[in-house]
């Protein structure tokens, strides 16, 4: 694959099934967290001493925590052959070492994940929950660096000022920023530490202060603050009249923006009910994959062959 004649189509697909299957594990990790499942399985790495006990789906939070590893099982599995199919096609050698660090994070998820059980530390929780998102970025670059339009050098002639790349490196961070900020929040069940929306007791400031409410505030602050990086990096992409897959994927991240404020808000209204929570969680992983996509194309568009 060292041409510009060398897109592999069945390994361009392959990846995006890779792809498709992290999202079904942030989902259904983000169920775990939701209701509470983490420690329905005591055990690790095996489930209540067995690979697959009988039984597990009769029960709700095992039939979660256990589905959950299935699923990351399944993900670590595609990871391995996805990584040995790049081998073996010899993809450049930047695609090959991303290809590496997913083997290498995807090992690192699981035993997080396990460590999470075995230890019973809420610590290992939240590094395990920032882990998948960057871990669901790699896979993303693969997507796009094993495509047609990467693999052939399409350009888009454009060509917008340098300003940009900045806006949008400002946006992954900022949602990735987020993410972890959203991690630390639901993990020390500070989720409806501010139950008001959207003012806070009757204001815009809390009248008092504990962490849990502090990381509440932060985040919907943070929040307000990632919507402005998002609307601004679309203005100015329109602006420049870019054009092809960095625009389309601009659009998609502002339409992911304004679900994922409405999520925000539900899970107030509701009070934590488990869909728009678990929604909430899932839809900041496709926003950040989407801001990652954007970046990533109009680097590439912008930079030549």
């Amino acid at each position: 694959m060292q041409d510009n004649d060398s897109y592999n189509k069945p390994l361009h697909y392959f990846a995006i099934v890779v792809a498709i299957a992290v999202v079904l594990l942030i989902t259904s990790g983000s169920i775990v967290t939701t209701i509470g499942a983490g420690l329905a399985v005591p055990d690790w790495p095996l489930s209540f001493g067995s690979v697959n006990p009988d039984g597990w789906w009769q029960d709700t939070p095992v039939r979660t925590e256990h589905g959950h590893r299935l699923v990351g099982a399944t993900v670590g599995i595609l990871t391995l052959i996805l990584f040995a199919w790049m081998l073996i096609v010899k993809a450049p050698r930047s695609v090959r070492l991303a290809g590496g660090i997913c083997v290498v994070a995807v090992i690192v998820q699981g035993t997080l994940g396990g460590l999470r059980v075995t230890d019973r530390n809420i610590g290992f929780a939240m590094i395990h929950a920032c882990l998948a998102q960057a871990f669901f970025c790699l896979v993303v670059y693969l997507c796009v660096a094993l495509s047609r339009g990467w693999t052939q050098h399409s350009i888009d002639p454009a060509r917008p000022d340098r300003g940009i790349p900045r806006l949008l490196i400002a946006v992954v961070v900022g949602i990735y920023v987020q993410l972890i900020i959203g991690s630390i929040m639901r993990h020390t069940a500070a989720g409806l530490a501010i139950p008001t929306f959207p003012l806070v007791d009757g204001g815009l400031w809390p009248t008092q202060w504990t962490f849990p409410i502090a990381i509440h505030y932060v985040h919907r602050v943070w929040a307000g603050a990632i919507a402005i990086l998002v609307i601004a990096a679309v203005t100015a992409l329109q602006r420049r009249n870019c054009r092809g897959r960095a625009m389309a994927a601009a659009w998609l991240m502002l339409v992911l923006t304004i679900v994922q404020l409405a999520l925000g808000a539900t899970i107030i209204l509701t009070h934590r009910a488990a869909v728009p929570t678990s929604a909430h969680v899932v839809t900041g992983a496709l926003l950040l994959a989407c801001s990652l996509y954007c970046l990533l194309w109009f680097s590439r568009d912008r930079s030549g062959p």
